[in-house]
């Protein structure tokens, strides 16, 4: 009896594991010019993403290495067709100059849209 109920928890266990497990993506974004993610800058240079979340809400993690540098919240939208490039998109802002604003993924068809996402100025492709 209790071999049947410890394997009824680990089952249950794997179950949760799993779903943690596709509950995260990942990608990654190249930063040509200075940009501001949350307050803070990015200098130029590759970075992680890990976002995670239910539905189209999601947390943005942006990582250098291992080490994560903020975190935002970010949509998560469905594309028509899947992108061409890898795209970077920004506006400026008077107080922190590139804000992102939004990130394509090559191939991929959804995008994440940071803020309001309303007045992208610049679309920066790898």
């Amino acid at each position: 009896m209790k071999n049947l109920r410890f394997a009824g928890v680990l089952a249950g266990v794997a179950i949760v594991c799993a779903t943690t497990a596709f509950a995260a993506d990942k990608g990654n974004m190249k930063v040509y010019d200075p940009i501001t993610v949350n307050g803070m800058q990015l200098s130029p240079g590759d970075y992680g993403l890990q976002w995670e979340g239910t539905g189209n809400n999601v947390q943005l993690k942006i990582l250098r290495g291992k080490q994560v540098l903020t975190t935002t919240p970010a949509t998560l939208e469905q594309l028509q067709k899947p992108a061409l490039a890898n795209m970077v998109a920004t506006r400026n802002d008077n107080e922190h100059g590139k804000v992102l604003t939004g990130i394509m993924f090559n191939g991929k068809k959804y995008a994440l849209t940071i803020g309001s996402g309303s007045s992208q100025t610049d679309v920066a492709k790898r």
